[in-house]
């Protein structure tokens, strides 16, 4: 099936919805290009790869036939902010965690240096 064909069939199919002029094919061009963005996002984090916005452009707008870069760089500014935004609550949750645990580990070990001098008070009685 040809571009054209395809782009057709959903202008016919959008008006019978209701869909309004100008919310055309691109709306499928634009969630393949944000899900790209976001997996090539994700997959350069987990390898340790480069993140720059230029660097995921140019391997997202390959996927997407595009021959500059900065045709991508929408797509991939946009879901970078989201996973900065994820990644920044998953620091604070980390933080509130370890904070968590420390105040724990605290307390504990204010518990048993009780107790250690407790039982040094006895041991100097019984002498």
């Amino acid at each position: 099936m040809t571009d054209g064909a395809f782009s057709k069939i959903y202008r016919r199919y959008a008006k019978l919805a209701g869909i309004k002029k100008g919310n055309a094919i691109h709306v499928f061009r634009k969630q393949f290009g944000t899900e790209q963005s976001r997996e090539e996002s994700k997959a350069r984090v987990r390898h340790g790869m480069d993140t720059s916005a230029l660097s995921v452009a140019t391997s997202v707008s390959l996927k997407l036939g595009q021959t500059r870069a900065e045709s991508s760089a929408p797509y991939v500014m946009l879901q970078q902010a989201s996973l900065a935004s994820h990644l920044v609550k998953e620091d604070q949750d980390t933080l509130l965690k370890l904070q968590t645990d420390l105040a724990a580990a605290e307390a504990s070990n204010r518990k048993l240096t009780e107790e250690l001098i407790q039982l040094k008070r006895e041991r100097e009685k019984k002498k």
